[in-house]
């Protein structure tokens, strides 16, 4: 097997482990599963990934992947979202209004509980472009989370190219919010 294939196969089968998700047969190419991995079981925040790697120290992320994403994602009323890994760094791209809703069904769920946990200390940076790409070197993620760890923030990254906005936080605390709001749903 290509060696680009099996890292490819190997990041969307951790992705739908990470995530109680499952992986789409044939990584989105048949037209009745879409996308690389499928995340359900989240009310009404059910989210379609589609993922990118590179072994590279820097990968450009293209209009037409979140372009892509975004309407595979509608048209099965879910979220999109693109998750990265360059090299050992996974970041996820979400819609702002995915972040902001979960977020918001987070608190309501945990101060229906009583079980309140969560706060929202996110430490945001900005990158944008009126180009069809823009480009994210490995560096500039580690001095972004080492700088918010530093300070107990999660960091962020609003990122626009063109007339698209998303922000990019890192796998692992998309993770944890979701884990977070699944069990508060175990909870009600």
């Amino acid at each position: 097997m290509d060696y680009k294939i099996k890292k490819s196969r190997e990041q969307e089968e951790r992705l739908g482990k990470d995530f109680a998700g499952r992986r789409q047969i044939a990584s989105g190419a048949l037209p009745f599963a879409k996308g690389d991995v499928s995340i359900g079981n989240l009310k009404d925040l059910d989210i379609l990934f589609e993922a990118k790697r590179t072994c590279k120290d820097s990968m450009s992320i293209k209009l037409a992947w979140l372009v892509k994403i975004g309407k595979e994602a509608h048209n099965v009323c879910k979220y999109p979202a693109l998750e990265i890994e360059i090299q050992d760094e996974r970041w996820t791209l979400v819609k702002d209004k995915y972040l902001k809703s979960l977020i918001e069904d987070i608190s309501i769920a945990e101060f229906n509980t009583g079980d309140i946990k969560h706060v929202d200390n996110n430490i945001y940076h900005m990158l944008s472009t009126d180009k069809e790409s823009i480009l994210i070197k490995k560096e500039w993620l580690i001095e972004i989370r080492n700088g918010a760890c530093r300070i107990g923030a999660n960091p962020s990254v609003k990122i626009r190219i063109k007339d698209e906005c998303w922000t990019m936080i890192r796998t692992n605390y998309l993770k944890s919010l979701i884990d977070n709001l699944r069990r508060l749903i175990c909870l009600q």
